[in-house]
């Protein structure tokens, strides 16, 4: 309710404590949402009850998420669609089995910085796209505005996959995005 009333430039602090989600939560407005606690105390997390839902995503590029455990997700739990930086969080506890990117990660960045965040404990159970965090770029062709998620100074630890029979450590997802980003000549890297 908060968010829906909030003027821009508004900071919400949510105090310690864990916050079930029944539906997600979309920020469409230059807000700061802020865990007071940090976020070791600040958890938001599906409802007993709400099933597959996306805990938040950011629709502004002035957008800012700080001090927050995204927990316990079973569809993508942070979605970055049109900027805004989430920093100082931590993403955790996501199990999926579904088989898109889009619909199937602890993180998928389509534009927007996901900035000094610890991203562990995640498992994804489907071979075909299976990835914990998803990181794309694109360009537009209609106005050349190239559009990027990013990952910067974040931890990424303890996670894995499902793939070719066997639980993995999840490199394939992070190489498979980078490698797009390469063929889409967003960066350079030598493999």
């Amino acid at each position: 309710y908060a968010l829906e009333i909030a003027k821009d430039g508004t900071d919400i602090m949510l105090a310690p404590g864990a916050y079930p989600q029944s539906k997600k939560l979309v920020v469409k407005k230059p807000v700061r949402i802020i865990g007071e606690g940090g976020r070791d105390a600040t958890f938001i997390e599906p409802a007993e009850d709400a099933g597959e839902i996306g805990l938040v995503e950011t629709q502004h590029f002035l957008a800012e998420i700080h001090d927050l455990t995204f927990r316990n997700g079973k569809t993508t739990m942070v979605r970055q669609m049109l900027g805004g930086i989430i920093e100082n969080c931590r993403l955790t506890g996501y199990y999926s089995t579904k088989s898109t990117a889009l619909n199937g990660c602890a993180w998928y960045g389509e534009w927007g910085t996901l900035y000094r965040c610890v991203i562990d404990k995640n498992f994804h159970n489907q071979n075909n796209l299976a990835s914990i965090v998803y990181a794309s770029g694109r360009k537009e062709d209609s106005n050349h505005e190239v559009r990027f998620g990013m990952l910067d100074t974040c931890l990424i630890t303890d996670n894995s996959i499902w793939f070719d029979g066997g639980k993995k450590p999840d490199a394939t997802g992070i190489y498979r995005a980078l490698k797009r980003m390469e063929e889409s000549g967003l960066v350079t890297s030598e493999w």
